[in-house]
């Protein structure tokens, strides 16, 4: 199309992340069985969500890695 990544007015800012999805609908139970949800729990606290992730095989999971930056 033309347009550098580098042009300024197509920088993403940090405000203007949503941390939802817009527009978006419930999916069906089991309709994307290769998608898991990546939950930590730390000394008997309820868990909460990190991250999503894809499963690769029977015993692997592939996520991002900015999901564990803060984890020992």
């Amino acid at each position: 199309c033309g347009i550098k990544h580098s042009d300024s007015e197509y920088r993403l800012d940090a405000r203007a992340i949503e941390p939802y999805v817009v527009g978006g609908h419930d999916a069906k139970e089991h309709s994307w069985p290769w998608m898991v949800s990546i939950h930590i729990s730390r000394n008997g606290t309820p868990r909460r969500f990190i991250c999503g992730g894809s499963l690769i095989s029977y015993r692997h999971v592939l996520t991002a890695a900015h999901c564990f930056d803060n984890m020992n």
